[in-house]
């Protein structure tokens, strides 16, 4: 096996748990999941070999395997992203945005950084909500769609560019949210709040990483998962 020919999404799909080997090189396992290792060690100057045995110490930190994502059906698997991701981007977003606002009525003055953090988070969590409407109401019913037309052995008379265009959209707005976030990481020193600030400060700080940290295995689960294979059903399925 030619270990630096494999993909990071690969690897990721694989094992969940070997994400962490690529947030301790801040490598973005979400976004450039094509990426070959080789490419990703050379890109931050790194052996491949130190990359492998992170990656293989990853697993071996839980003996709990994640789910096995990459065997499960289309459809189950955009259900899943429905009921899991989006979800929980949604109710942490309208708690996150509640309290940046009474943050920065409390404790702005001292801190004016929170209001560049709240019109960043305002901007990133607004485009997650349009983002994850049009895959619940365009691409998923689609991709069920096609599903359907496989199961019956027939094509749906469509082209392929109808499944390949939303999800290029989709993979374009994944790169813009996670800009958004990284922002977001930078202005708060790594989520860190300073010394002295209220529980609310703490608790805010807390929230915001947890959610970062959500939106990856979200996009994860997207880009690398069921966005691929979405494209080589609507190009076996379609009619063009």
């Amino acid at each position: 096996m030619n270990k630096g020919k494999i993909t990071i999404g690969q690897v990721v799909a694989e094992d969940y748990r070997t994400a962490k080997a690529f947030q301790k090189f801040d490598i973005d396992f979400c976004n450039e999941g094509r990426k070959s290792l080789k490419a990703a060690a050379d890109d931050k100057n790194i052996q491949l070999k130190n990359l492998w045995e992170e990656i293989e110490r990853s697993k071996l930190a839980t003996q709990i395997r994640p789910n096995d994502f990459d065997t499960w059906d289309l459809d189950a698997l955009a259900d899943y992203i429905v009921e899991t991701h989006h979800k929980y981007s949604e109710e942490q977003s309208l708690k996150i945005k509640h309290n940046l606002e009474k943050m920065i009525d409390k404790e702005g003055d001292p801190h004016p950084e929170l209001l560049e953090i709240r019109d960043i988070f305002k901007t990133a969590s607004g485009d997650m909500a349009s983002h994850m409407k049009k895959e619940e109401l365009i691409l998923f019913p689609f991709i069920k769609r096609v599903l359907k037309a496989k199961e019956n052995n027939t094509k749906i008379e469509a082209p392929s560019s109808r499944m390949e265009n939303p999800i290029n959209m989709m993979i374009h707005d994944h790169n813009d949210q996670m800009e958004g976030f990284k922002k977001i990481r930078n202005l708060t020193d790594n989520y860190t709040p300073p010394a002295g600030v209220s529980d609310l400060y703490n608790r805010t700080f807390v929230l915001l990483e947890q959610l970062q940290q959500d939106l990856f295995k979200h996009i994860h689960l997207e880009n690398n998962i069921l966005f691929p294979k979405a494209i080589a059903l609507g190009r076996k399925w379609t009619t063009a």
